[in-house]
C-alpha cells in the first residue's frame, strides 16, 4: 500500500514539476475553494435543513393540536344539543307524562312538533347533520320510527351491550361499529345522554346522535395526503375511532408498537421505522375526551420541503465557483504573467543576450527578484567583460614571459662555452660563476613550462645567491628553512629570485651600519605553501609599497608576479609585504599546494 502510494506521490510531483506555474496556482486555487465552497455550502445545507426539519415539526405539531382541537370543539357543539334537551322540560314533561299530560291530542301533537323544531333548530347551524334518536325507556309514548324508538331498538345495538345501564349517568360516546345503510358499509359514532326525570331520577329516555365518522372527522380526510402523511384518532382506552386506512378503524392501537408511546404521552413527536421506514409520528392527547389524534407524516415529506434549500445552495454554490475561478485566473494572469517576462528574459540571458529590459515593476517579492536578476545581469556583463581584459592581460604577461625566457637563449649558449674556455685554463672562480650563471639560465627557459617543480625554483634562486656571493664577495649573509616535504609540489616559475634582488640592490643601498642577511623560509599549511623573504634591511613606507606594487618596468617586478599568481589562482593567493621604515621587509608569497 505505501509503495502504491510512493509510486502516485511520485507521478503527481513529476505531473506537476512539468507545467506551467499559472497552472499549478490555477489547479491549487481551484483545489482550495472547492474545498471551501463545498464544505460551506454543506454545512449551510446542513444547518438550514435541520433547523427546517424541526420548524416544520414544531408547526405540524402545533397545526396537529390546532386539529384537535377543532375536533374538541365540533363534538362539544353537538353535546350541547344533548345537554340542552337534560334540562329541557317541556321535552322532560312529554317524555314522562306522555300524551295523557295534555287535554287534547291537538296540544300533544304540537308539544312533539316543538320538541321536534328544537332539535333540528339546533342542529341547523352544524355542517353535518347527525342522525337523531330518542329510545324511549317507558312506555308513556309510542315509537314513531323517525325519532322516537323502543328500548329493544336501543339494547340490540352491540356498542350498547358495553356500557350497563346502572352507570349510564351522563353524556358518553360509542367506539366505531360499521353500518350498512341502503346497502353501503361504512363506519359510524354515537353520541348519547340519558335524560332523567326531574322528580326520582329514573331514566325516562336515551337521546343519541349518530355520526358518520368521514363527516365526522372531515377535517381529518381533508388533511390526509395519500402516501404521505395520516391520521388516526384513538380514544383513552386505545380503540381506533377514525382512521385513514379504514381497515384499522375498531382496531386497538396499543397493538401497534409505533403508537405506544404517542397513546402513552401527552404531545409530542417521535422517529420510527414503523410501518414503514423513515416515519415522524405526530400525537396530542385531549384533556376533555381523553382521545388522542395521531398524525404519521412520511420523513420524505419533512425533508421535501427542504428542497428548495438544497436547490438554493447549490445554485449559490455553482455561482460562486463561478464566480471565484474567473476571479483566480484575473488574479494568477495578473501574478503570474511578470512571472513568465522574468522566464523569458533568463532564457534570452542564458543564450548570451545580455542587453535586455523586463519592464517588471513593484516592491513585492516578484520586483525585488527582477530587480535582484537585472543586477546580476549587469554585474555578469561586467564580470564576462572583466574575464575578456583579465585574458587579455595574461596573455599579454604570458607573451612577455615568453619574450623574457627568448632573450636569455643565447646568452646561455654563450655561456656554457665561456664556462668551458675558464674551466680549460683553470680559472676556477670564473668557472664558478658561469656554471651558477648557466644554471640560473637554464633554469629560467625550464624548456618552455611555466609550472616547475619547488625544488627547481629554489635551485634558481640559490644559483642567484652563489652568483651574488662570488661578486660581493661574501657581503651578504643568506639564510634558508626549507620544509623537505614542499619539494615535490609545484609553482610557477621565477617567483622568489626577484624578491631576493630587489632586497639587495634597494633594500640595503646606502645602509653601513648592519651586516646585510637575507633570510628564504618555506612552509607548508592545510590548504597552501607560503614564502617568506625578509631582510633586515633600511625598510620602506607604505608609499614606496604601493610604488613597487604599480612598478611596470622590464623584468619580474613585484605587481608581475602577483597579478600572475592572481590570474593562476585567485584570492587569497599572491604576494603580500610588510614593511617600516628602519625595520626591515618581510616579502609574503602564498600559492596553493599543487601537485
Amino acid at each position: 500500500m505505501m509503495k502504491k502510494l510512493a509510486a502516485g506521490f511520485r507521478v503527481v510531483t513529476f505531473f506537476l514539476n512539468n507545467i506551467a506555474l499559472k497552472y499549478k496556482l490555477l489547479m491549487f486555487f481551484v483545489c482550495v475553494l472547492f474545498f471551501f465552497i463545498f464544505t460551506i455550502s454543506y454545512f449551510t445545507y446542513s444547518k438550514s435543513s435541520e433547523f427546517v426539519k424541526a420548524e416544520t415539526s414544531e408547526n405540524n405539531l402545533l397545526q396537529l393540536a390546532a386539529t384537535a382541537k377543532n375536533i374538541e370543539y365540533t363534538l362539544k357543539n353537538y353535546n350541547r344539543v344533548l345537554n340542552s334537551l337534560y334540562i329541557d322540560n317541556p321535552f322532560i314533561k312529554l317524555l314522562s307524562d306522555g300524551q295523557h299530560a295534555y287535554d287534547n291530542p291537538i296540544d300533544f301533537y304540537k308539544a312533539k312538533m316543538n320538541i321536534y323544531d328544537h332539535i333540528y333548530t339546533m342542529l341547523l347551524p352544524y355542517d353535518y347533520n347527525p342522525k337523531f334518536k330518542i329510545y324511549l325507556i317507558n312506555s308513556t309514548l309510542e315509537p314513531d320510527q323517525d325519532i322516537f324508538f323502543s328500548q329493544e331498538q336501543l339494547t340490540s345495538n352491540d356498542w350498547f351491550e358495553e356500557y350497563p345501564i346502572e352507570i349510564r349517568n351522563s353524556l358518553k360516546w360509542s367506539k366505531a361499529y360499521k353500518q350498512n345503510v341502503r346497502g353501503v358499509e361504512s363506519y359510524w359514532i354515537s353520541s348519547y345522554m340519558p335524560i332523567r326525570d326531574s322528580n326520582d331520577g329514573s331514566i325516562l329516555a336515551i337521546v343519541r346522535l349518530e355520526f358518520k365518522i368521514e363527516s365526522l372527522f372531515e377535517i381529518l380526510e381533508r388533511m390526509t395526503v395519500k402516501g404521505k402523511s395520516k391520521f388516526i384518532l384513538a380514544n383513552s382506552e386505545g380503540v381506533i375511532l377514525y382512521s385513514s386506512e379504514q381497515e384499522l378503524v375498531t382496531g386497538n392501537a396499543n397493538e401497534f408498537e409505533y403508537l405506544r408511546s404517542a397513546l402513552n404521552g401527552n404531545n409530542g413527536y417521535y422517529q420510527t421505522d414503523l410501518p414503514a421506514s423513515n416515519n415522524t409520528v405526530f400525537y396530542h392527547k385531549n384533556e376533555g375526551t381523553g382521545w388522542t389524534l395521531i398524525n404519521i407524516v412520511s420523513f420524505d415529506e419533512i425533508v421535501s420541503k427542504t428542497g428548495y434549500i438544497r436547490n438554493y445552495t447549490a445554485l449559490i454554490a455553482a455561482l460562486s465557483l463561478v464566480l471565484a475561478l474567473i476571479i483566480t485566473i484575473l488574479y494568477v494572469r495578473i501574478v503570474t504573467k511578470r512571472i513568465q517576462i522574468l522566464s523569458a528574459a533568463m532564457v534570452r540571458v542564458g543564450k548570451g543576450d545580455f542587453e535586455i529590459t523586463t519592464g517588471i515593476s513593484g516592491s513585492d517579492e516578484i520586483g525585488q527578484m527582477n530587480h535582484v536578476f537585472l543586477r546580476m545581469v549587469m554585474r555578469t556583463k561586467n564580470l564576462i567583460a572583466q574575464v575578456h581584459e583579465t585574458e587579455k592581460e595574461k596573455y599579454l604577461l604570458e607573451l612577455k614571459a615568453l619574450q623574457e625566457q627568448i632573450k636569455p637563449h643565447l646568452l646561455y649558449n654563450t655561456l656554457s662555452a665561456v664556462h668551458s674556455m675558464a674551466h680549460g685554463i683553470e680559472a676556477h672562480e670564473i668557472s664558478k660563476a658561469i656554471f651558477h650563471l648557466t644554471d640560473f639560465y637554464k633554469l629560467t627557459l625550464s624548456k618552455g613550462m611555466d609550472i616547475i617543480p619547488i625544488a627547481n625554483e629554489l635551485r634558481h634562486t640559490n644559483n642567484y645567491i652563489e652568483i651574488i656571493k662570488i661578486r660581493f664577495n661574501e657581503k651578504y649573509q643568506f639564510v634558508q628553512q626549507i620544509d623537505p616535504e614542499i619539494y615535490d609540489f609545484r609553482t610557477p616559475k621565477l617567483i622568489l629570485q626577484p624578491f631576493v634582488e630587489n632586497a639587495i640592490f634597494h633594500g640595503f643601498d646606502c645602509v653601513l651600519d648592519r651586516e646585510p642577511v637575507i633570510e628564504l623560509k618555506a612552509e607548508k599549511t592545510n590548504d597552501a605553501i607560503v614564502f617568506y623573504i625578509s631582510d633586515n634591511s633600511k625598510g620602506m613606507d607604505q608609499g614606496k609599497i604601493a610604488e613597487i606594487y604599480g612598478d611596470r618596468c622590464e623584468g619580474y617586478a613585484i605587481k608581475n608576479i602577483d597579478s600572475r599568481l592572481q590570474l593562476y589562482y585567485g584570492f587569497p593567493y599572491g604576494v603580500t609585504i610588510i614593511s617600516k621604515p628602519d625595520s626591515g621587509t618581510v616579502v609574503t608569497v602564498k600559492i596553493p599546494l599543487l601537485i
